[in-house]
């Protein structure tokens, strides 16, 4: 019977387990397989209003010693972006998939390189429709990742 593991996480207070993609892969083979870890569903980090003074701790981690840096409120933009500003800070930011691969040291797979995949939404909680126009704008997905594209038969669907 073999025993795996993954990570436990805390994120925006939400307890996020980052499982093993393959549930038989025991944890004495970890030196020859390596691991591989994956989000199981996607996970809110909150609005970019909720995130601002953790990116102001984080840039000022960048400056001298002793200088803080503020990002300004909306209400301190002017007139013409204070609406966008508004909006920006309402825009939620969801990982929607994480995976990452750490090759074995050891065998076939120790001059592999790590492998990762990170794939991240912003989504407003209105969208902007132009006027006139049946669809709207609700956010974007990026994804990132480093992992070799993987062939698609035709009339397989991905």
């Amino acid at each position: 019977m073999p025993v795996s593991f993954g990570v436990v996480l805390e994120v925006n207070q939400q307890v996020v387990t980052l499982r093993p993609k393959d549930v038989t892969q025991a944890v004495g083979d970890l030196q020859a397989n390596g691991v591989e870890l994956e989000l199981p569903h996607p996970v809110s980090l909150g609005t970019l209003a909720d995130g601002k003074v953790g990116l102001e701790n984080l840039i000022s981690n960048f400056t001298e010693t002793g200088d803080t840096y503020t990002l300004p409120a909306a209400s301190e933009f002017p007139e013409e972006l204070r609406e966008v500003a508004e909006f920006a800070g309402t825009i939620e930011i969801v990982i929607e998939e994480f995976y990452l691969r750490i090759p074995g040291t050891v065998g076939t797979e120790a001059n592999e390189s790590t492998e990762f995949t990170f794939g991240a939404s912003a989504i407003a909680p209105k969208a902007f429709t132009p006027a006139g126009l049946p669809v709207g704008l609700k956010g974007l997905f990026v994804r990132a990742t480093n992992q070799k594209p993987t062939a698609v038969a035709a009339g397989d669907v991905a």
